[in-house]
């Protein structure tokens, strides 16, 4: 195999370490399980920070707008105006509420699949595109708030620690020496006890 003597360079610089398919699928003859492998085998995919967890406020406004939601909401107006006179008319109430409850869940739910589905490849070329813009991939880490009980050695030191790297090596130098500096100086403050 490509002119060696045996297999063992192949599997050692060639062949891929991480197997992406299903192998007990395939060993038991059953229908592979592409969505639990790439979960399984993507660096990340569910890791991180960026990927959409729930929907933004206005996305889950928008399912508001879906014309099986308009029509059950004028029918639950509808019911409501004609008040709880009848108890058929409480009945039917009851029923389009829960009917009006469950479609706008499934709605949600439907929009929350298609929005995570979709933020992986759209996320790959945002992704490339900023690699070669020069541009970092997370955001700058956001400050802790400046409460009356954090030390200001303790904020100090967060903000060392996370700073973002430099492009010049002085400039590196620089920020690894202020982060030394800060976690000596954050040493000697001895934590309350936890409760």
């Amino acid at each position: 195999m490509l002119q060696h003597k045996n297999s063992d360079p192949f599997r050692q610089n060639y062949l891929e370490r991480v197997i992406s398919v299903d192998t007990s699928a395939i060993v038991r003859h059953t229908r592979q399980q592409k969505a639990l492998m790439r979960q399984a085998c993507s660096i990340g995919y569910s890791v991180s920070k960026r990927r959409p967890t729930d929907l933004t406020p206005e996305q889950a406004a928008s399912v508001d707008k879906d014309p099986r939601i308009q029509k059950l909401v004028e029918q639950q107006q509808t019911l409501r105006q004609a008040g709880r006179k009848s108890r058929k008319i409480a009945q039917k109430l009851e029923k389009v509420n829960k009917r009006l409850i469950s479609e706008r869940a499934k709605l949600r739910r439907e929009l929350k699949h298609q929005v995570r589905n979709d933020w992986s490849p759209e996320q790959a070329v945002t992704d490339i595109e900023r690699q070669l813009a020069g541009q970092t991939f997370e955001e700058a880490p956001q400050p802790p708030p400046n409460d009356g009980d954090v030390h200001p050695a303790q904020i100090r030191l967060v903000e060392a620690l996370t700073a973002t790297v430099a492009n010049t090596v002085e400039d590196e130098r620089r920020r690894r020496n202020n982060a030394i500096l800060a976690v000596m100086a954050y040493c000697p403050i001895q934590e309350a006890p936890l409760p």
